[in-house]
């Protein structure tokens, strides 16, 4: 366990060995858990509730959340802690009332894929679709708790990241926002890319094939409301 150690054991203490794309690289067994996750969404979308519950069940969502919180949420200020570059002055005021609007957009500028990592991610409207069709004891997405929502939430949830960070002046527009997994968004937490001694994503174009995040699979799941 690395919460409140001097350094992560999965991360070392070395910044030689540190990626310079991701705070910290995802488990290879991951992918195998989203694409379990994939073939439950689909069982449901196509009406068989029973089916996609079972696989449901198989995935290992206490190892995604133990390790999301163990060491994905901490990389970041490991690495901050370790580098000690300071942070560069506030540089003004902003905000995030219109992420909203536009992180659809990120996304699918980004095909549904993590900048830093390249990890697949889901939307969150399928993510929700699915919590409506199966019910929140067999999936739960929707409390923002880390012990309550389901594994696969804490780690593949999309969500728009600010590679500027917002409580340094980064802007929430188009060319300060990047799609990010959970832990590579948490990772990063409101440190600069030179804090944590990673390149910068935009830098990489994003990689784009048939993966939409599941949007397709959102009008089964909402006519499947099987866990109401």
């Amino acid at each position: 366990m690395c919460r409140g150690k001097r350094f992560c054991v999965e991360l070392g203490s070395d910044p030689l060995r540190w990626s310079r794309t991701v705070p910290l690289p995802l488990p290879d067994w991951f992918d195998a858990q989203l694409d379990t996750f994939v073939e439950a969404a689909r069982y449901v979308a196509s009406g068989d509730r029973a089916s996609g519950v079972s696989v449901l069940q198989s995935i290992r969502s206490n190892d995604l959340r133990c390790w999301l919180c163990e060491h994905g949420q901490m990389s970041g200020i490991h690495r901050r802690r370790t580098l000690g570059v300071p942070a560069p002055p506030y540089s003004g005021d902003t905000d995030k009332n219109n992420l909203r609007a536009i992180e659809d957009r990120v996304f699918t500028r980004d095909g549904y894929r993590c900048r830093y990592c390249g990890t697949r991610v889901v939307a969150k409207s399928a993510l929700a679709a699915l919590e409506r069709a199966v019910g929140k004891p067999e999936f739960c997405c929707s409390t923002n708790i880390n012990a309550e929502d389901h594994g696969i939430v804490l780690v593949f949830k999309a969500v728009a990241d600010h590679v500027a960070p917002l409580k340094l002046g980064g802007r929430t527009d188009l060319d300060n926002l990047v799609t990010g997994c959970q832990p590579c968004n948490y990772g990063k937490y409101n440190f600069t890319l030179d804090q944590l001694g990673l390149d910068d994503p935009r830098e990489r174009p994003p990689v784009t094939d048939d993966w939409d995040g599941l949007t397709s699979l959102v009008p089964g799941l909402k006519a499947n409301p099987g866990g109401r």
